[in-house]
């Protein structure tokens, strides 16, 4: 959340600094942030920004003196592309930030207009804005937003030299000859093992290749389970290439939780809860790079 209050205050300065002459979308000198152009039909609303930060994507709206009716949080509506959303304006010294869903970004970029409502239609504020430039600049911008903070969990680092490699490997031997057989390439192998309490044992394995076959992450995650040291591997996991966390407070009969992140564009990790049987994703949403059936290994 700090990285979000820094990136608050640097689209702030921005757009404070910003005259917004231009009749386009302008990218900020630095920073994950674009300036859009002068506010047209506004009431209230002086100026816009948009913002990136831990991969969430708000506008900032600065405010004539006085326009806020409310220190609280605001419903309001932003309508692009003949779409109305439904949106939040949430006060943060005298301005508005507006966040915005992940199925927003889109149709900004891709309308030619847009038109935010916030708060009351009496006591509320109002303005629309050009959409030229917005993809260009938005493209831009992107690379560097912040990535999500999971410094609260454990990473997992599959590595190629690690010794759980060689299991890996045999495991996941049909995979591999699946791969070969529709690329005519090796694939690579990294993987990392966890020892858990009672004997129990955890081995997460990745086998990479060609995009065409993986898609975006080149890669394929395997995690593999075994109650006791006598017991063989079970596929228990299987996504497309992730950033992995182990959430060793949310464990269930030993397991850990596993916290899933895209390589990109995500805002909130997904969590894979064990059942007894199989790790199976615990959110409202399925995650990106989820493959139906995955983790339904019996």
């Amino acid at each position: 959340m700090k990285q979000l209050g820094l990136s608050i205050t640097l689209a702030f300065a921005l757009l404070a600094a910003s005259q917004a002459w231009s009749s386009s979308w302008q990218e900020a000198g630095s920073g994950a942030v674009a300036i859009l152009p002068a506010p047209e039909k506004a009431s209230g609303v002086t100026g816009a920004s948009l913002f990136c930060a831990e991969q969430r994507w708000s506008f900032l709206l600065r405010l004539e003196p006085g326009s806020l009716a409310s220190d609280t949080n605001m419903p309001g509506v932003l309508t692009t592309g003949g779409t109305r959303f439904p949106v939040e304006g949430l006060p943060e010294n005298g301005q508005l930030v507006v966040p915005l869903g992940p199925d927003m970004l889109e149709p900004i970029k891709a309308s030619v207009r847009m038109k935010v409502e916030i708060g009351d239609k009496d006591k509320g504020v109002k303005a629309e804005f050009a959409l030229a430039a917005s993809r260009a600049v938005i493209d831009r911008i992107t690379p560097r937003c912040s990535p999500v903070d999971m410094s609260a969990y454990e990473r997992v680092a599959l590595v190629e030299t690690d010794p759980a490699v060689a299991e890996a490997r045999a495991l996941l031997a049909d995979e591999a000859k699946l791969f070969r057989e529709a690329t005519g390439l090796e694939p690579a192998y990294a993987a990392s093992k966890l020892d858990l309490a009672d004997g129990k044992a955890l081995l997460l394995a990745s086998v990479c290749g060609s995009t065409r076959y993986y898609g975006e992450s080149g890669c394929s995650i395997f995690g593999f389970v075994r109650l006791k040291p006598q017991d063989e591997w079970r596929l228990a996991y299987d996504t497309e290439g992730v950033q992995l966390y182990l959430d060793r407070e949310a464990d269930k009969d030993g397991f850990p939780t596993l916290l899933t992140l895209p390589m990109t564009g995500a805002a909130e990790p997904s969590r894979w809860a064990w059942t007894g049987k199989a790790y199976e994703i615990r959110d409202d949403m399925m995650a990106e790079g989820h493959r139906t059936g995955a983790g339904q290994a019996q």
